[in-house]
């Protein structure tokens, strides 16, 4: 939900790597590149407009600090920013970045704010989790797994904005911890891990607007969830049959950007 996350856990990682791997110039930018891989990759996997003011790391402290992230509505919706905050701190393994599976230890967001906005034809969380979800497809390809032990949300802030409102209603929302994110082995893919927060801040919203929300709204966010699940769940299945037994095709699927990536990350490490 990860900073989320957003977010991204997995998009900060392939930003640490590249910062370090890629020589004394790039070294002295690292700041500057990690900020900007986590802009470019986050906008990819939402399709929206995400802009992150800086980035700071520290090696010896194996922790990277995240400041001023701000995720755009998709299109359709009248407030400028879904989710924003002013301070994130994403926890790291360096020893893990020689693998396969670079590992997060921790992603912690404080007082973020976020909004939860309803239009024609659902709410903007249900689009953005939709365009995660589009890298879960044949035609899309889906990011290296990472390995998430844990992402905090603390002293959220959440306005909810439907035409039914005379105005919009501020919420607070409790703190949010998710563990051991994705799979039984621990690992998940980017995509994944963003349609877990978002639906977490979802449920955990719905439940903080519970007796303050008009019961007609609170359903219609319900019901969006709801369907956007079963779409989900419908297209999972189709795509499993139409690959067979092992979806090897989807394996086999991948984009060029995808594979760049990948071999840089191992040429970083002289991995053969």
């Amino acid at each position: 939900m990860k900073a989320l996350f957003k977010l991204v856990c997995i998009l900060v990682v392939l930003g640490l790597v590249a910062a370090i791997g890629a020589g004394v110039y790039v070294y002295m930018n690292k700041d500057t590149l990690i900020a900007k891989v986590i802009e470019e990759a986050l906008e990819y996997i939402l399709q929206v407009d995400v802009s992150l003011a800086s980035a700071k790391l520290d090696i010896q402290g194996s922790r990277i600090d995240l400041y001023d992230l701000a995720i755009s509505n998709p299109e359709g919706f009248k407030q400028p920013e879904a989710f924003s905050f002013t301070h994130a701190t994403v926890d790291i393994d360096l020893a893990s970045l020689r693998t396969d599976i670079p590992a997060l230890n921790l992603l912690s967001m404080k007082e973020p704010k976020i909004t939860l906005e309803h239009a024609a034809g659902g709410s903007n969380f249900d689009k953005l989790i939709a365009n995660a979800a589009r890298l879960e497809s044949q035609e899309e390809t889906e990011p290296m797994d990472v390995k998430i032990d844990k992402i905090i949300v603390e002293n959220a802030t959440v306005t909810v904005s439907a035409p039914i409102l005379p105005k919009a209603i501020t919420l607070k929302l409790a703190r949010l911890e998710l563990n051991n994110i994705g799979t039984e082995d621990g690992t998940i893919s980017a995509s994944k891990a963003i349609k877990i927060l978002l639906s977490a801040i979802l449920k955990e919203s719905l439940k903080s607007g519970k007796g303050i929300l008009p019961d007609n709204l609170m359903d219609s966010f319900k019901g969006g969830a709801e369907v956007l699940k079963e779409r989900l769940d419908m297209r999972r299945e189709m795509l499993e049959e139409s690959l067979g037994t092992g979806g090897e095709n989807l394996k086999e699927t991948t984009t060029e950007a995808t594979e760049k990536v990948k071999t840089g990350l191992k040429g970083l490490f002289n991995k053969k």
